[in-house]
Order: structure tokens, then sequence, then C-alpha cells
């Protein structure tokens, strides 16, 4: 592998099938690109931790002002959204893009001996109402 942007690639091993692509050199490139030469730098060492804890399961890493995720081996890594201004995920377009998306924040609940997480919003928005499947599907045959 070549060195990217002075960066010594950080695996060099070959990849392997279920392997995630989060950090292939020292900056991950998972994230939207306008801000992917901010993110993550020493990416290199997260993934290291991921297979010397195989019971880390789970990364929040922030703030990226967007909901992003991506797995690497057994470990779901998340940016999280912004309590402000949203930035679009577009793959490949750099320009610097925002919308006026409800701020939100990541919320985590221990339920046993497991781990939930859920996206919050900030704002204040109709609802909730239960659930009513006979008006919910308008589009279906009943």
């Amino acid at each position: 592998m070549r060195p990217l942007n002075g960066w010594k690639p950080a695996v060099r091993r070959r990849r392997q099938a279920g392997d995630g692509v989060l950090c292939t050199t020292r900056r991950c490139r998972w994230a939207t690109p306008r801000w992917t030469p901010i993110a993550c730098e020493n990416g290199h060492r997260l993934l290291a931790l991921v297979e010397r804890f195989p019971s880390l399961t789970r990364i929040f890493c922030g703030h990226n002002h967007s909901l992003t995720l991506t797995q690497y081996r057994q470990a779901i890594v998340s940016t999280v959204p912004g309590t402000v201004h949203q930035v679009p995920y577009f793959h490949e377009d750099r320009r610097p893009y925002y919308d006026l998306s409800p701020a939100s924040c990541l919320m985590h609940r221990q339920v046993g001996e497991q781990w939930v997480s859920y996206q919050h919003a900030l704002s204040h928005h109709a609802g909730p109402w239960l659930y009513d499947e006979n008006i919910s599907c308008p589009t279906e045959e009943r």
C-alpha cells in the first residue's frame, strides 16, 4: 500500500471478508468527505483496540453533525449528530453542505446486560401517538 497524503498505511494485512472499511490509513475515510481530513487521527490505534478487546462492541465519536455508522470486526463505530445544524452525508461531494434537520444526540440505556443506543431529537415535535394499524397504513387494502 502506498502512503496517502504522507500517512503510512495502518493496516498492512490483507483485507478479509467481513472486514468493515473504517481506517485504512491513519485517518478514517468513512465520514462525509468534506470533513474526512480532520476526522479520526490515529485511527489505526482505534482499530488495534477493537482487535485487542473482543468485548468492545461500540465506539461513539463526536461530534460530526450527522449520525453515521460503520462496522469493524465486532464493533459498531459511529459519529454522533450535532446539537445544532446537521451535515448531510454525501459520499463524494466535498462542498460544505448543511441543513436544518432537528438537533439531536445519542442516548444510551442499559437493558439487562445489553446497551441500547438511540437518536433523540432535541427540538419539540408532535407526538408520540399510540399506533393504530387501522389508520397508520392508508395505502394497504383491508
